[in-house]
């Protein structure tokens, strides 16, 4: 009876002690504007929504998905917001205060985007049976993904989808292909592409791109047309083929049809004209049937714009009496007007210096501006004349003419140099913060974003300096990828704050193989490469700084500090189960195989590259959780040094097997204790503990007497 009662007694303190250990779990969360994880959404502005009840909340915000906050509230109340989130995946964590003790930590993904996506490339249009097909490479999108493509057609060549001269075939096609199949023989259709997200945000337009529909027909009749006093003539050639049956009419926007004629004499070259003083400005559809001397179809359409009045411009760079000085970059500001405007087909740039010579054409901007990087290295010095030409659609332009002086100066070439030199110092000081942020395994959104724009600048700075242009758009670019790049660099802040080392005793180091249980046939090998190549162990712990606030690292190194500088071997970390209790929570810069959960990791060491290997736990450490890991050495756990082999050595999992440590397997618990709860747990082990042995003492003095009685 007394044995039983003391069977009963032990289970209900075991499970008493087992049930006060575990914490409680973490508080529910909902969010009002991303209220499914699994969904994308454009807010920047992440609000939520924490379990009521608590003394106060430890949050964090941030692209990983296990962050655990540290013991220090950051509010009080129970609704959380954040305001101007880049795109991206990020998590909210979340633990709460009760009755003085700290939550597990509850975690809840969010998913934003709102950036547009970039647009296509590589377009490619061919005639295939049935129509055009259409085909192009996939654009980008950091956030929920390319959700397709809205496809414009037009006749006009380099079309503005700003404008009306085009139809829309497809308002969403998935894929990166398409088919038209409303196209016509013997006509000429461009398109453009603009790619859409899956939240429906429209990106980038593409470049126009076009194919012609072949026919049976010898040749493709050539229209040349020209407008003149009102009157609209057409030369149209087929030389050297027989042109026969040429009918030529005029379907005009606003009015009736024009014959301009029809079923002329075998030729190859017609001419005709037309009088449209009468008309007003409009887009007049242009039908020339024709077939060629085996009477196959050689018809073809164009769109003739009606458009009388010239356009518009003015400089904008240089302004009158201006000085350009080294690289310059050209502008104007040029416009179309009328009832029917055909849009501004081209601006051309030429420097008068005796005679006018073409610089180039114009690029379009913004706004009607056309531009032209002009590099004035390449022309005397002095005051020079400056000219425009703006073309219209319909063959419309107008001549904007300017005077400038020229100012060469060797300066600004140097100065972009040196700015681009600038930026390649403070990119390399940015990769090394990098390389810190690999080590360590931490993901920064905001550090990721700020170097891939450094390095589109640079990329750009170093393209036009190459052409030896714009020195001043170079140098600019330049010190914007430096300023990026140190935003980077300063962004966050590593520093090593703690080293920790064990010495083995040699009792120890004879012992640990069989105590790690290393296959037996391998004891002589280790034994002799402990010797060569003496590992040494160390944990570096590094404190972090970012957008986020602070927390630290634990990195353990090993280091072979003796044998050769060449060859290969391969070391094994046997990890204690109280370090990691499995391989998912260890990672490494470096590429390393998880012989088993134990967990046991494997490094294969290149001599020649490195003698060192390093590998860290995938937990953010707050200060308290650090001082608490590191209280007690933590090397002291681990019953060997690193396990060194010769390589091409047969190492799996049956290699090391770790002896089954029943405390460990009651270890994988997840459990948490503040130091106000494991100071209580601890006197009131020492109580229980007392009153046990106490009980006891009476149960058996109980015993000895009733027996004496008896």
């Amino acid at each position: 009876m007394f044995f039983v009662f003391l069977k009963k007694f032990f289970l209900l303190f075991f499970f008493a002690v087992f049930f006060c250990g575990i914490v409680f779990a973490g508080p529910a969360v909902t969010s009002s504007t991303h209220l499914d994880p699994a969904q994308w959404y454009k807010s920047d502005a992440p609000s939520f929504s924490v379990e009521n009840g608590g003394a106060g909340y430890s949050f964090a915000f941030d692209a990983l998905p296990d962050t655990v906050p540290d013991e220090v509230s950051d509010t009080s109340g129970s609704e959380i917001s954040f305001s101007n989130k880049a795109s991206g995946v990020f998590y909210f964590h979340v633990r709460m205060k009760k009755g003085g003790v700290w939550s597990d930590t509850a975690h809840f993904k969010v998913q934003i985007d709102h950036s547009g996506p970039t647009t296509a490339t590589d377009l490619k249009a061919e005639f295939v049976t049935g129509g055009i097909k259409l085909s192009w490479a996939d654009g980008t999108d950091a956030g929920s993904g390319i959700g397709g493509y809205k496809i414009y057609r037009s006749f006009v060549k380099d079309f503005d989808v700003r404008e009306d001269f085009y139809e829309i075939i497809s308002q969403k096609v998935e894929g990166t292909s398409y088919l038209d199949e409303t196209v016509s023989e013997g006509k000429t259709f461009h398109y453009r592409l603009q790619s859409i997200d899956r939240l429906g945000t429209i990106g980038g337009l593409s470049k126009s791109f076009f194919v012609r529909v072949p026919t049976s027909c010898d040749f493709v009749p050539q229209i040349v047309s020209s407008l003149v006093d009102g009157n609209l003539s057409f030369v149209i050639d087929s030389s050297p083929y027989i042109m026969r049956y040429a009918s030529l009419v005029l379907k005009p926007e606003f009015g009736d049809e024009i014959a301009v004629f029809s079923n002329q004499p075998e030729a190859d070259r017609l001419i005709g004209n037309v009088v449209v003083s009468n008309l007003a400005d409009q887009k007049i559809l242009v039908e020339f049937g024709v077939k060629d001397e085996s009477n196959d179809d050689c018809s073809v359409s164009e769109t003739f714009f009606l458009d009388r009045i010239v356009p518009a411009g003015e400089w904008l760079v240089p302004l009158p009496n201006g000085v350009l000085d080294g690289a310059a970059t050209l502008k104007v500001k040029a416009s179309d007007g009328g009832t029917n405007a055909s849009g501004i087909s081209l601006v051309e740039f030429f420097f008068v210096d005796g005679a006018e010579k073409k610089i180039g054409d114009g690029i379009s901007g913004d706004g009607g501006e056309y531009y032209f990087d002009f590099n004035t290295s390449f022309v005397p010095v002095g005051r020079f004349e400056f000219v425009a030409k703006i073309f219209d659609r319909a063959g419309n332009f107008v001549e904007k003419k300017v005077l400038a002086t020229v100012k060469n100066t060797a300066l600004a070439s140097a100065d972009a140099n040196a700015a681009i030199s600038a930026a390649k110092e403070k990119k390399a000081e940015a990769v090394g913060v990098a390389g810190q942020l690999k080590l360590l395994g931490v993901v920064s959104p905001e550090f990721s974003g700020l170097m891939q724009k450094g390095n589109a600048f640079l990329a750009h700075a170093e393209e036009v300096f190459s052409g030896g242009a714009n020195f001043g758009r170079v140098k600019a670019d330049a010190n914007s990828a430096s300023d990026s790049f140190e935003q980077a660099a300063s962004l966050v802040f590593i520093e090593k704050s703690d080293t920790l080392q064990r010495v083995f005793s040699d009792e120890e180091t004879a012992s640990a193989f069989g105590v790690v249980g290393l296959s037996p046939a391998l004891w002589g090998m280790a034994s002799k490469n402990l010797e060569t190549f003496a590992p040494v162990r160390k944990v570096e712990i590094y404190k972090v700084i970012d957008g986020n606030g602070s927390f630290y690292r634990v990195v353990f190194a090993v280091t072979l500090t003796g044998g050769g500088n060449s060859g290969n071997v391969v070391a094994l970390e046997v990890v204690p189960k109280e370090i990691a209790a499995f391989g998912g929570e260890l990672s490494s810069g470096l590429d390393f195989e998880l012989l088993n959960a134990d967990p046991v990791l494997k490094f294969d060491f290149d001599l020649n590259q490195s003698k060192k290997a390093s590998y860290f736990l995938v937990k953010n450490f707050s200060k308290a959780e650090l001082d608490e890991f590191t209280k007690e050495n933590p090397l002291k756990l681990f019953s060997t040094l690193p396990i060194v082999l010769d390589a091409g050595t047969r190492v799996d999992a049956g290699t090391v097997v770790k002896p089954v440590d029943l405390f460990a397997e009651f270890g994988k618990l997840t459990v948490s204790y503040d130091s106000t709860t494991l100071a209580l747990l601890a006197v009131g082990g020492v109580v229980l503990l007392l009153v046990v042995l106490g009980i006891i003492a009476f149960f058996v003095v109980l015993f000895f007497i009733l027996q004496k009685r008896g």
